[in-house]
């Protein structure tokens, strides 16, 4: 099929209820994009891994962008398009957590890693890691003996996500990561970072998808409601907020749109599109 529109949609607080459901008019919805020409994207900081069954079984959505931009999946040929940290940056990364009191997780290839000895109650709670992280982390990783030997293995990362101790180690460590001319950073917990490639973040993982799709970035269209969609927000052809957003993400936004509640898919189908 030849797409006409991309819609980039964030997940949680967007497009999915508290429970890690797509409503029926979410679903319908992007079930009626498909047939007019919209290629309806779930754009996340979660890795492939770790998108919800409810969208990765939807015979509607054919691409998925994962790991803040850093992996692109078509569900259709199974193939990856992956936009990576190279061995040595990731390395030097590495390098630099281990001078911080932090626990993290490392998204590689689709799937998501955790040190098996950094999921107890007490290091969650250690690194203030959030209950829907921690969720995460149990229900998707995948626990790796010798992970600092694991990590430093993999010939690319797409993301590595460090929970820390000490908000101003949280923010030593962005300072010192900011400074580096091939890494960005983005944040979607008061104590975590996400670190991914200058090439990657959900803007540049939406514009790829849309040159290989052939869509103009005039006909691109990205939802989110956290600061880590910002840089989605700020690439795509139209930026929308949802009601329910940070304060952050409406004043970036071009347009604010209803709450997450009210079924974001079937109002950007029914108000936005064509725009």
């Amino acid at each position: 099929m030849k797409y006409q529109y991309l819609v980039a949609s964030d997940l949680d607080g967007t497009l999915l209820l508290k429970e890690e459901l797509l409503s029926a008019e979410n679903a319908a919805a992007i079930e009626e994009m498909g047939k007019r020409g919209i290629c309806f994207v779930p754009c996340s900081g979660r890795s492939i891994g770790e998108m919800p069954k409810c969208l990765m079984d939807n015979p509607h959505i054919r691409y998925y962008i994962g790991a803040d931009g850093s992996v692109i999946w078509d569900k259709q040929t199974d193939t990856f398009t992956e936009l990576l940290i190279p061995k040595d940056e990731a390395a030097w990364v590495f390098d630099l957590l281990s001078n911080y009191d932090v626990s993290y997780t490392v998204r590689s290839g689709g799937q998501s890693y955790c040190d098996p000895k950094e999921t107890t109650d007490e290091d969650f709670a250690a690194h203030n890691v959030s209950q829907t992280w921690i969720d995460y982390i149990r229900f998707y990783s995948k626990p790796v003996d010798n992970f600092d030997e694991f990590v430093r293995s993999l010939e690319g990362v797409g993301m590595i996500n460090p929970f820390f101790s000490s908000l101003d180690e949280l923010e030593d460590c962005r300072r010192k990561i900011s400074e580096r001319d091939n890494l960005k950073v983005a944040t979607t917990d008061p104590a975590n970072l996400e670190i991914f490639h200058v090439s990657a973040g959900k803007g540049c993982g939406l514009l790829h998808l849309a040159k290989m799709l052939g869509i103009p970035k005039e006909n691109t269209v990205a939802v989110g409601d956290s600061v880590n969609d910002l840089d989605m927000l700020r690439m795509a052809g139209l930026s929308l907020a949802m009601e329910n957003a940070s304060d952050a993400v409406k004043r970036e936004a071009m347009r604010t749109i209803c709450n997450y509640k009210e079924h974001s898919a079937k109002y950007i189908l029914e108000n936005i599109i064509p725009f």
